[in-house]
């Protein structure tokens, strides 16, 4: 169990002592006779009428804290389904309080006093009864407090493994790259001599690696960029792959659609490419036609993303085995980035191999 696990159930553990504590002071009484030569002039007790259903009804007020904060605020209020969220917690709330309101009045009647009483004894039940909204109220606010501090935690903790992981692949690819002033006077020298030898094919695909290392290098290193940006770079990757193809026996029928209403999106940099990139390492075949279908659109903010190709029969396990490493990353990063704004459904079958992403701008 991860340390921060055990802290949070340590913390919840004290948080319901100390609850049961502030009962357990709550139902002291004392208790004063009015003959002066008794000895029990002035007594002090704990009543058990009062604690033992304030005990009971911890029960209850946990469902009410727990149901709440674990349950209905992540999959409604979070999801912003507001009247969906007020439905269930009300009827959340109706629920504990009438049936501990219930159990209350049981267990006042069937708990024997404590200590003998006056003439007049207590209204033990309208107490409990009066008290119990406050009650109620104390733990609904706490239970917001402690979803709202969870979420923070959660929100600081998924930031320090963006930003340490960001480090560790800079690093990495600091120490593994060529100096990008050399890589890409290389590539324009190579450029030039696939010109002067008539290689028109070898010169456009040089142009188009520079353009996606250009883009890796210089465009990719911030949060969040322009989709259009985002949407070339997937097409020169796309054309870079067609000249990878061209002219084989078995040809590639490739088909990226596009449809954007509002061009000035922001995406996370180098998000989709991953799935395009998996359909064209593990989709295509040289024994028989192999085709992709990628279609991406934007309507009032919200992204929808298929790819589509072709299984190829020919893979072997390693090859399965990277391609769900890869989808696997992709999905993580989404948790990190896009946390409830996102479904991603990923369909594998014997002859179509099929990703479905929806996301909330």
């Amino acid at each position: 169990m991860k340390p921060q696990k055990i802290i949070t159930i340590v913390l919840h553990a004290l948080f319901w002592v100390a609850v049961s504590y502030f009962y357990y002071t709550f139902s002291s009484s004392r208790l004063t006779y009015s003959d002066k030569n008794s000895i029990f002039h002035d007594v002090r007790y704990h009543d058990m009428r009062f604690l033992i259903p304030l005990w009971v009804g911890n029960i209850f007020k946990a469902i009410l804290f727990y149901g709440n904060a674990e349950f209905l605020m992540p999959t409604f209020l979070q999801k912003k389904q507001y009247f969906k969220y007020l439905y269930y917690f009300i009827a959340l709330i109706v629920m504990c309080y009438g049936i501990e309101i219930g159990i209350d009045y049981f267990l006042v009647n069937v708990i024997p006093p404590t200590m003998p009483q006056d003439n007049y004894p207590p209204d033990y039940f309208h107490n409990l009864a009066s008290i119990q909204p406050a009650l109620y109220l104390m733990f609904i606010v706490t239970s917001f407090g402690a979803r709202f501090t969870q979420d923070w935690v959660q929100h600081e903790t998924e930031k320090q493994y963006l930003q340490q992981a960001k480090l560790q692949t800079e690093l990495k690819f600091l120490k593994s790259q060529m100096n990008p002033h050399f890589l890409f006077n290389t590539l324009n020298n190579l450029y030039a001599s696939a010109l002067n030898d008539g290689s028109e094919r070898t010169a456009e695909g040089i142009a188009k690696l520079s353009k996606l290392i250009r883009y890796m290098l210089h465009e990719s290193n911030v949060d969040k960029i322009a989709l259009e940006r985002e949407v070339a770079y997937i097409e020169t990757y796309i054309e870079l792959q067609k000249l990878r193809f061209a002219g084989k026996h078995n040809p590639v029928n490739i088909n990226f659609e596009v449809a954007i209403d509002a061009p000035e999106c922001l995406i996370a940099p180098m998000l989709l490419i991953t799935f395009v990139e998996n359909a064209f390492k593990h989709g295509i075949s040289k024994q028989q036609t192999s085709s992709i279908s990628i279609e991406l659109k934007v309507t009032n903010q919200q992204l929808s993303f298929w790819v589509e190709n072709t299984v190829n029969p020919f893979a072997n396990n390693q090859l399965e085995e990277k391609s769900g490493l890869g989808l696997k990353n992709a999905q993580r990063q989404l948790e990190l980035l896009y946390a409830h704004k996102y479904t991603l459904k990923v369909t594998p079958g014997e002859e179509v191999f099929k990703v479905n992403l929806v996301l909330e701008l």
